[in-house]
């Protein structure tokens, strides 16, 4: 299980997201395509994860944690075709305004447990 951990830095003014994965720097600006393996995204600042667009590999399981406030709100995420998909909202508005795009027949989990953690959420299926 390969881990990418989001390290969130503002440059300027500007929310720069940067991520770690098997000794590779990558810098989030937009969007962001998983690499072969299976993900897991873990968003632990306030904003960190904001107005990304992130695709998931069509065949591994996708997973993203959003613990702090606004962490992953206004982020598009595109779940696997034919792997599981969790999203897990613990921070208050952490998912807020986001679009989670489902595969129809596809296994999509949403746990919302911070205060408006889900507000807004918007569920699409992506066939």
């Amino acid at each position: 299980l390969q881990f990418l951990y989001f390290i969130g830095n503002m440059v300027s003014g500007l929310l720069a997201v940067l991520f770690l994965t098997r000794g590779t720097l990558y810098n989030c600006h937009g969007t962001v395509y998983f690499p072969e393996w299976s993900e897991s995204l873990m968003c632990a600042l306030k904003d960190e994860c904001k107005d990304c667009a992130v695709h998931c590999h069509s065949s591994y399981e996708c997973s993203f944690m959003c613990s702090k406030e606004s962490s992953c709100e206004n982020m598009d995420i595109w779940c696997p075709d034919s792997a599981d998909c969790n999203l897990v909202c613990e921070g208050e508005k952490a998912c807020k305004d986001m679009t989670l795009y489902c595969p129809d027949g596809a296994r999509c989990d949403i746990s919302c447990t911070g205060s408006h953690a889900c507000e807004s959420i918007t569920i699409k299926s992506s066939a």
